[in-house]
């Protein structure tokens, strides 16, 4: 069966991936032996590996393990639906959503120019995603109304108050506004810019600055962070960040006002410690 699971790796996966995935469908069979595959044999396997990984590494063990058993069900050696019995891989750990700063987007707006000082400033401002950014037509825009326009995720629409949530931005949107609803972020190939091209000018930006690097979410998370502090209501931020579910945001406010927390904490004493250390 190893064999025939190697033939079929290789396929479709790279040949690093193919002996990852396959090393670990062999430590799984060694480990099961006899016994007849269950969904409680896997369990008992997960908390195992739990037990004598750490967390990560237990992750991705049990994500291949996965997929190994996925192809024992396509080829009829596994139930259909017997993965879906088995545990799904543990959670990393999570890490705190990085930041930007208004003194680090100030930077990179000044750094750039047109357009994509507008595609910062709505990132940042506003909130929105990379992938919503740089798909905005001119005609997404209401002036009388004074709102944007958003393609969300899932093809969802979401009209936001621009005016009322940034009237900078809403400002530079009608001065810049063309005689006609074309893409708000053209190429040179007549279609938008992409995500792609916003994150590289971000990185290199950086590095010309010597900023830390920041990534685009790090300006939509510049919106959430300031939205936090203000004390924004859950489910407010949660539809002007366009997610799925209050939970997502509700975790995103817990760990953004840790940042704060921090920061609060250490104000003041990482100037000492560093005089100090120089000193000694």
């Amino acid at each position: 069966m190893l064999d025939e699971y190697r033939a079929h790796l290789a396929t479709s996966r790279a040949a690093t991936t193919t002996s990852s995935y396959l090393r670990v469908a062999s430590k799984f069979v060694a480990w099961q032996g006899d016994r007849p595959l269950t969904a409680a044999l896997v369990t008992q396997y997960t908390v195992e590996l739990m037990q004598h990984h750490a967390r990560t590494s237990a992750h991705t063990i049990v994500a291949a393990l996965r997929v190994y058993l996925r192809w024992l069900e396509s080829v009829g050696a596994a139930p259909a639906g017997f993965v879906t019995q088995c545990p799904k891989p543990p959670r990393a750990h999570e890490t705190v959503p990085r930041v930007a700063t208004a003194e680090e987007t100030a930077a990179l707006i000044r750094a750039v120019g047109r357009p994509y000082d507008l595609a910062f400033l709505l990132m940042s401002t506003l909130g929105l995603r990379v992938t919503e950014v740089v798909t905005l037509s001119w005609g997404d825009m209401d002036v009388t109304a004074g709102t944007l326009a958003v393609s969300r995720k899932g093809g969802k629409r979401m009209e936001l108050p621009v005016a009322q949530i940034s009237p900078q931005v809403q400002t530079l949107l009608m001065e810049r506004r063309p005689g006609h609803s074309g893409w708000m972020f053209p190429s040179r190939r007549g279609s938008h810019l992409t995500a792609d091209a916003v994150r590289k000018t971000i990185t290199r930006v950086c590095e010309r600055l010597g900023l830390r690097h920041i990534n685009p979410h790090a300006m939509r998370h510049q919106f959430a962070h300031r939205a936090t502090l203000d004390a924004v209501p859950t489910k407010a931020l949660s539809m002007a960040l366009g997610h799925s579910n209050l939970a997502v945001t509700d975790k995103y406010q817990k760990q953004l006002s840790g940042v704060d927390v921090i920061r609060a904490g250490f104000e003041g004493r990482a100037c000492s410690i560093i005089t100090s250390a120089a000193t000694n």
